[in-house]
């Protein structure tokens, strides 16, 4: 896949709010609020056919790509963060996986 910065930050935040099993509205909207509608669906599209193995190795594939500065890594880091408290809940499972996550990038 050729992706945008754009896209690899939403397939990235897609799969911070899939972690705990459940994407629930609040999470969608954060995520699609900043971005064209066409753009959300069409790595939706792609995040939703990807099984966990091969989501964690497309974030993985994309990552050195767009994240080449401490800076940059910070900050995709401060969304997903976001993202895991947007349902108002910070589970143990979130926890682990961000700190997975932060390791990863």
């Amino acid at each position: 896949m050729n992706w945008t910065k754009e896209e690899f930050e939403i397939y990235s935040l897609l799969y911070a709010a899939s972690i705990d099993l459940k994407m629930d509205a609040k999470e969608l909207s954060f995520i699609a609020a900043e971005t064209e509608p066409e753009t959300f669906e069409k790595i939706n599209d792609c995040f939703q056919k990807d099984n966990d193995v091969q989501r964690l190795q497309n974030i993985m594939e994309h990552k050195d790509r767009f994240l080449k500065t401490a800076e940059q890594k910070d900050e995709l880091l401060k969304d997903l963060k976001t993202m895991f408290f947007a349902d108002g809940n910070y589970s143990a499972i979130e926890s682990g996986i961000f700190s997975v996550l932060k390791r990863i990038l």
